[in-house]
């Protein structure tokens, strides 16, 4: 006997392990921080938050990524920043 799929209204009731902690990954929360230090003004401007963008490489090594005043993306070292706890 076939087993009856479980209908729209029921699958609340499902949970699958890890289903949260992915959620999280594919939306995480976002993080923030304030340029304390530059070497190019033009680029980054003290005293203003900026979001940080994704990046595990760039985290291990020291870094964050975010987008600059020129709307481009860009690695920045992680010590001209104070990091904003949201």
């Amino acid at each position: 006997m076939k087993e009856r799929a479980p209908d729209q209204a029921n699958l609340g009731a499902f949970q699958l392990p890890g289903l949260e902690i992915m959620a999280e990954i594919q939306n995480p929360k976002p993080q923030f921080a304030i340029c304390i230090n530059t070497n190019n003004p033009d680029l980054l401007t003290p005293r203003m938050i900026y979001q940080i963008l994704p990046d595990e490489s760039a985290a291990r090594s020291n870094y964050v990524r975010m987008m600059d005043n020129e709307g481009e993306d860009y690695l920045y070292p992680a010590d001209c920043f104070v990091f904003i706890d949201c």
